[in-house]
């Protein structure tokens, strides 16, 4: 009669199993009843119940999604199929093109895949008719504390005070590329960083009563494809209009867009 006999490997292996099992219920305080999963909680309510740490303020609740970069998320275009309907994202940088999947992935955000469409969508405009995303910007800017557009800008409303300063003179802007305005009190990000990516202004700041208009410079040209004088403008100094977002009618309002490599205007009021 064979009798079977634990070596000291099956011991070893049936240990470690023990002590992985204990420790994984002890590390995620998990609880699975009746294809249930509780995270924090022994009853879980519904198919994954996350419990919180209510009591424990150096405890930061929540639940971090996978997190990505727009160039990273769209070289996985081809892995987004239908069975990956409804996934969510959180896309933390604007490289690469928006373009193909992820050509709505317009601003840093939580995004989720629509497999009907082939697209990814920014959570907070996917609701019932279209909301936009804006700010608007107040106090007083200047060349030396100029106001930076940050990563979720999309709509700014420019209401500058008057006693913001800045210019576009020729004189204080570079003859080589990419021909920086050092004067500006509004600094758009280097174009490099972001192609794709599109901004709007509206310089408002007029509106408020007498004598509250507050003119706007650009760091970087927001160059305009629409005067014959502007030949050959992405190669030289741009003309001195497209550093400036001006209060009253003209040049008032902008919309611009980064080619990857200059920020190119889509639209602009002249009138």
């Amino acid at each position: 009669m064979n009798k079977f006999k634990k070596t000291d490997t099956m011991k070893k292996n049936g240990i470690m199993a023990m002590i992985f099992l204990s420790g994984s219920s002890f590390v995620l305080g998990q609880a699975i009843t009746a294809g249930s999963v509780g995270i924090g909680i022994t009853e879980p309510k519904s198919t994954l119940h996350i419990e919180g740490k209510a009591g424990s303020p150096s405890v930061p609740d929540g639940l971090t999604v996978p997190r990505l970069t727009r160039a990273q998320l769209s070289a996985k275009n081809s892995v987004y199929t239908g069975d990956q309907n409804g996934t969510v994202v959180f896309v933390t940088t604007l490289d690469g093109a928006a373009a193909d999947k992820v050509v709505n992935v317009t601003s840093v955000g939580l995004y989720f895949y629509d497999a009907p469409t082939n697209k990814w969508h920014n959570v907070r405009y996917s609701s019932f008719g279209v909301v936009e995303s804006f700010k608007a910007i107040t106090g007083t800017y200047s060349p030396a504390v100029p106001y930076v557009v940050q990563p979720d800008d999309y709509i700014l409303l420019l209401r500058f005070s008057t006693t913001s300063t800045g210019g576009n003179s020729t004189s204080n802007i570079n003859n080589t590329s990419p021909f920086i305005n050092n004067t500006a009190n509004l600094q758009l990000p280097d174009p490099t960083t972001c192609p794709g990516r599109v901004l709007h202004f509206v310089n408002d700041s007029d509106r408020f009563g007498l004598n509250t208009g507050a003119n706007v410079y650009t760091n970087y040209p927001m160059i305009s494809n629409g005067a014959a004088s502007e030949a050959n403008a992405y190669n030289i100094r741009s003309n001195n209009n497209n550093y400036q977002i001006l209060y009253g009618l003209n040049y008032s309002q902008w919309k611009i867009i980064s080619d990857g490599t200059r920020w190119i205007s889509l639209q602009v009021v002249i009138v």
